[in-house]
């Protein structure tokens, strides 16, 4: 008996060119592709407008951070201004305070000698009766 075997085998590449791209995306395997002027139009019009709102928004910005800057420097000088304003005023409150107070010390001084004059007659007169 003769037994004879006899096996063959195949193998099979395969690529998979599927890709999962977004709207108006281009996939192409050993192709040449070539932009449309349409396509050029909306990509220089997307990028305009990202520009025209950056160069607003930067624009606001210098708007705003000069307004508060100016509004910052009137704060100080007004608030400089009320400090010296008041430091005046406490200067002479405190030199008008030292007037009346040297003032009323000479006063004081002629009171209470007038006193002790007063007291001495009334012990005088004490004394003699």
């Amino acid at each position: 008996m003769s037994s004879s075997e006899s096996s063959s085998s195949a193998a099979t590449n395969q690529t998979d060119n599927r890709r999962v791209i977004g709207e108006r995306g281009i996939s192409a395997e050993n192709s040449t592709v070539n932009v449309t002027t349409l396509d050029a139009q909306v990509a220089n019009h997307a990028i305009s407008a990202t520009s025209d709102v950056s160069i607003k928004a930067l624009d606001a910005s210098l708007d705003f951070s000069d307004a508060a800057q100016g509004k910052a420097y009137k704060f100080a000088a007004e608030s400089q201004n009320t400090a010296l304003d008041s430091l005046l005023t406490t200067s002479s409150l405190v030199k008008d305070a030292y007037a009346d107070a040297k003032g009323r010390g000479a006063l004081t001084d002629k009171i209470l000698i007038g006193t002790v004059v007063m007291i001495g007659l009334v012990a005088l007169a004490a004394v003699k009766k």
